[in-house]
């Protein structure tokens, strides 16, 4: 028999951290300071998650929105980690801890999985008039005007985009066509 063989069956497996420890926890913090959360949280070397979509807007740029306004997800694991400095943090209001042994409460591994799976995904939502900014070049796809127009972006309102083109010999003439009837033109 082979004395490797012995010894290494002996030996003590390596202690290998365990991923599964860590667990997601709910932070409440202040909306108006949570740029500076998340960077003071990163920087504390925890993992956070923030439920954003993306809120279409026909009248101006989309707006980056939260499910979960006020509060934020943070992954740690109770007895290695060091998430009291949590509480401490400027703009955290509070950890969601238990009453009687102020330990941190996770939230169970169906709940977070359930949690992501059905908050709907948002994509950005391509809008072709409402990204034209007023005052470059598009151009007309439609077949109802011969040949290939191009003009000048004089309104857009989320639907409809008005375009100023050479008509009959005229310079500019105000025309409004559906955002799908129009692309830009890239220079």
């Amino acid at each position: 028999m082979n004395s490797s063989a012995i010894n290494r069956q002996s030996w003590p497996k390596a202690r290998e951290p365990d991923c599964r420890r860590r667990r997601w926890h709910v932070l409440r913090i202040d909306t108006k300071l949570d740029v500076l959360v998340k960077r003071l949280v990163t920087a504390e070397g925890f993992d956070y998650y923030d439920f954003k979509f993306i809120e279409p807007s026909p009248r101006r740029r989309p707006s980056e929105r939260r499910y979960f306004p006020g509060y934020l997800f943070v992954s740690f694991d109770v007895d290695t980690d060091p998430w009291e400095r949590l509480i401490h943090t400027p703009g955290v209001i509070d950890l969601f801890r238990h009453a009687e042994s102020q330990l941190p409460i996770p939230i169970r591994d169906a709940v977070w999985d359930d949690l992501r799976l059905r908050l709907p995904y948002r994509p950005k939502l391509e809008l072709i008039g409402s990204f034209i900014p007023v005052g470059s070049r598009a151009r007309v796809k439609t077949e109802r005007l011969d040949g290939n127009h191009e003009g000048i972006v004089l309104a857009c309102d989320g639907k409809n985009i008005t375009l100023g083109l050479r008509i009959f010999g005229r310079d500019d003439v105000p025309t409004t066509f559906r955002l799908s009837d129009v692309e830009e033109v890239k220079t």
